[in-house]
């Protein structure tokens, strides 16, 4: 159950982001979910460039936020 509502939260809470920053905005963007759960939702809402560590947590999560930043060139390389 818990799984649920936090999946339709992430849902209501991506929605809304989508709205703010607007679609096509999103095409261009790396999206860094924590885990796979996450990446499968987002896809789902038509997010296409969704990246997530094989081992969730916050760290693991924090080395693909890294890497989507090296990506659109916002980080120096490593």
């Amino acid at each position: 159950m818990r799984a649920v509502l936090g999946t339709a939260l992430f849902a209501v809470v991506v929605m809304a982001w989508v709205q703010i920053v607007g679609e096509e905005a999103t095409r261009e963007m790396s999206i860094a979910c924590i885990g796979s759960t996450s990446a499968r939702a987002a896809e789902k809402l038509g997010l296409q460039a969704v990246k997530y560590p094989e081992q969730p947590g916050v760290d693991t999560w924090a080395a693909v936020v890294e890497d989507c930043l090296r990506e659109r060139q916002l980080l120096p390389a490593a």
